[in-house]
């Protein structure tokens, strides 16, 4: 037994001298004998190379890759090469402008699909106003109540007064008192606008939007959107920005009936 144990030491011996010997002939195909590498120290890759200087008064020339510079002469100096005047972007079929309150009336444009704009201004909880207070501050805004007990702003066209938008209560069947508007009490008003009309939508919207905001303000309400949401700033923008595709439709539509009359 004690045989076999130095037997197996001695091929493990062997072998691990024989595999060191082995990587030490390897090196010395690859590197040459010891005695030849003397001038040839182990560095890492790109030992040599040092980052150009990049200071703000001089001008890196060259190529640190290949350690050759430009030469001026063959590349000679800068020059400005004129290609023409760039394209002007095609203009727009419809001009965008921006929101605005003018109002007049407007021929030939009561045209285009059915839309409906709605506004609520809602009360605070458990403190409904009284109508005489919604009156006041809606007739500050140009709207009347009209014998059928809603609020409207009109505006004046040839063939009479238009409502612009119609003010009601939001309590069923929307009316207040015609003769006693401080006989009704409301948790809340909606604003209404129908298109087509004979007058630009966009405008119409922005009065009646400042007299929603006039009864919230003034009697302490809440403004909403037509689903009873918060009018937030982008609800209003979203808004807007459909008046201005209804706009641009509804005149495409009276162009074409214009010109197939």
């Amino acid at each position: 037994m004690d045989e076999l144990r130095w037997i197996l030491l001695g091929l493990g011996i062997l072998i691990i001298a024989g595999v060191y010997g082995y990587a030490r002939l390897q090196d010395w195909r690859r590197d040459g004998p010891p005695w030849r590498r003397r001038g040839h120290a182990n560095r890492e890759p790109f030992a040599h190379y040092s980052e150009p200087a990049l200071d703000d008064d001089e001008t890196l020339t060259g190529d640190p890759l290949t350690g050759s510079d430009q030469d001026d002469d063959i590349l000679g100096p800068a020059r400005v090469v004129e290609t023409g005047p760039a394209p002007s972007p095609a203009a727009p079929t419809e001009p965008t402008e921006p929101p605005g309150d003018d109002l007049e009336e407007v021929r030939g444009r009561a045209v285009g699909e059915e839309k409906i704009i709605a506004l609520s201004v809602m009360a605070p909880d458990a403190r409904p106003w009284n109508g005489a207070d919604v009156a006041e501050v809606l007739e500050s805004a140009d709207l009347r109540l009209t014998a059928q007990g809603v609020f409207q702003r009109t505006l004046d066209t040839d063939d009479g007064p238009v409502a612009l938008f119609t003010v009601a209560n939001i309590v069923e069947p929307g009316t207040f008192d015609a003769g006693n508007p401080g006989a009704t009490t409301t948790p809340g008003i909606v604003l209404i606008m129908q298109l087509p009309a004979p007058f630009d939508g966009l405008a119409a919207f922005e009065l009646m939007l400042a007299a929603a905001r006039r009864v919230a303000q003034t009697l302490g309400g809440q403004l909403l959107d037509g689903r009873r949401c918060d009018l937030t700033t982008q609800a209003i923008e979203h808004l807007r920005e459909e008046l201005l595709e209804y706009r641009r439709r509804a005149r495409l539509a009276d162009r074409r009936r214009s010109g197939g009359a």
